[in-house]
C-alpha cells in the first residue's frame, strides 16, 4: 500500500513461484519472500518452495525493472532446497545482518552476503518441536528472535543465540 492508501502487487518471476507465506526487507531494500512447495493432484508443480529475492530497484510501482534472484546455495536451508519456508525475518547482531529462516526441520540464522548465506550456528534451533504452517518468527528491538508456534507456545532465540526457556 502506498502513502495514499492504494494497494499494489508484485508479480511472480516464473510459473512455479506461488503460495508465498512471509516476506521481509533486507538492509539494502530487497524483498525476501518465503514460499511453500505444492503440487496439483496431477503432479504439476505450482510452487517450488524456498526463498526468492526481489530487487525492485526502488520503483515498487514499476515492475518493468524488477529483478528476481535465488539463493546461491538453497540446499543450506534447514531440510535442504525447495523446502516449505514458513517464516523468515531479518535481525542484526554485532553489525551483521542475519536472516532467520523457519522450515519444518527447524530454524537457522544466516549471515547474508548478497544472495549467499552462511549459517551462524552449526545446528538448527528447535528442530524437535514439529514446526508447521502458521508458526512464525518475529524480531524485537533487541534483535531477539521470537518463535511463535500453534502447538508448543513461545520460545526465544536471544541475540547471542542462547535459547529461552533453556530447558529445550
Amino acid at each position: 500500500m502506498d502513502n495514499i492508501g492504494e494497494w499494489y502487487h508484485i508479480t511472480a518471476p516464473d510459473t512455479y513461484s506461488y503460495l508465498p507465506l512471509d516476506f521481509d526487507f533486507s538492509q539494502n531494500g530487497d524483498i525476501w519472500v518465503a514460499f511453500i512447495r505444492h503440487n496439483n493432484l496431477d503432479g504439476t508443480l505450482v510452487s517450488s518452495g524456498g526463498i526468492k529475492i526481489l530487487n525492485y530497484n526502488n520503483t515498487i510501482l514499476d515492475s518493468s525493472d524488477d529483478e528476481w534472484h535465488e539463493l546461491i546455495s538453497p540446499d543450506i536451508l534447514p531440510g535442504g532446497a525447495n523446502q516449505d519456508v514458513y517464516s523468515l525475518v531479518f535481525s542484526e547482531t554485532e553489525g551483521q545482518e542475519i536472516l532467520w529462516v523457519m522450515t519444518a526441520d527447524g530454524i537457522q540464522g544466516y549471515i547474508v552476503n548478497g544472495y549467499n548465506l552462511t549459517p551462524i550456528y552449526p545446528q538448527t534451533f528447535y528442530g524437535n518441536i514439529g514446526i508447521t504452517k502458521g508458526d512464525r518468527l518475529k524480531v524485537d528491538h533487541q534483535n531477539n528472535i521470537w518463535v511463535i508456534t500453534k502447538h508448543s507456545g513461545v520460545r526465544v532465540i536471544r541475540a547471542n543465540t542462547e535459547r529461552w526457556p533453556t530447558d529445550d
